[in-house]
């Protein structure tokens, strides 16, 4: 499975001897006690992971497509890393100011701009097929 996701990410063939891929048996879904034993060390992190999953309110329907049905316009140039850049941002502060309100704290901006900077790595072939370029 993921390497297949892997192909569909960097636009390869699985087919393909050339192409990108990892070379290990460990790419899967673990069970929570291989994720125990993996970070036993750190039982904090395991423990923080289930805090998070158990606040987060989520829906898996596997019959559905998920991505959106129809495309939206958009302002900002397409084709170019800048500009799904733009867009990404505009959506996060969005989002921020419905959250937050109209004013963010530094706290928040920080926290927005750590993450943008993050996401830059797949930023522009996910805003590409939301908006079909």
């Amino acid at each position: 499975m993921h390497d297949a996701l892997l192909c569909i990410g960097t636009g390869s063939l699985v087919a393909d001897p050339n192409r990108f891929r990892f070379h290990s048996d460990q790419h899967y879904l673990k069970s929570a006690a291989e994720m125990r034993y993996l970070f036993r060390e750190l039982p904090e992190a395991c423990n923080n992971t289930l805090l998070i999953a158990e606040r987060a309110s989520v829906t898996i329907e596997f019959d559905n497509d998920a991505l959106p049905s129809s495309r939206f316009r958009t302002p900002f140039a397409r084709h170019t890393q800048e500009g799904a850049n733009r867009l990404l941002r505009d959506l996060v502060l969005r989002g921020a100011h419905e959250r937050y309100g109209e004013s963010l704290s530094d706290e928040v901006m920080a926290r927005l701009e750590n993450e943008l900077v993050s996401s830059r790595t797949w930023v522009s072939r996910t805003t590409s097929s939301w908006c079909g370029t």
